[in-house]
């Protein structure tokens, strides 16, 4: 089965777009303007599937680069610390999160990325009781 995707804005390489896409069984054949993938449809095997993109923006694939998806997903939906200069500091940021963010803590939160080797006080890692002046409940 053939799908044409036109007028869109289809995402090819950073700052690099078309507007249309042929996709023919689940993988795309071809790229470029509507012109170009109408022609490069054809009839045969019968008239293919049009989808109007109506202008939106169409990312047809990911490409990992190796940045584990599901852990750079937990991360941006965290707690910001990395830049964290004192245990106080993610304290402040925790609680911060939690009153801002209540739906994200639902069931636990997440922070990663502080050097207790830049903390200006203590230079030490974060133990149980300084989470618990975060949150005992999350």
């Amino acid at each position: 089965m053939k799908t044409i995707f036109k007028n869109g804005k289809i995402y090819m390489n950073r700052d690099s777009f078309c507007e249309a896409l042929l996709v023919e069984d689940g993988v795309i054949k071809a790229a470029g303007t509507n012109e170009e993938i109408l022609a490069a449809a054809g009839c045969e095997g019968g008239q293919p599937e049009v989808i109007d993109c109506e202008g939106r923006t169409v990312v047809p694939g990911f490409n990992d680069c190796h940045m584990h998806l599901f852990q750079f997903g937990e991360f941006i939906s965290g707690v910001r610390i990395a830049d964290a200069s004192s245990i106080d500091m993610i304290v402040e940021r925790g609680r911060a999160f939690i009153s801002e963010h209540p739906a994200l803590v639902r069931r636990g939160m997440h922070a990663l990325g502080w050097n207790q080797d830049y903390f200006t006080d203590e230079k030490r890692i974060p133990d149980r009781h300084d989470l618990d002046r975060i949150s005992c409940d999350i």
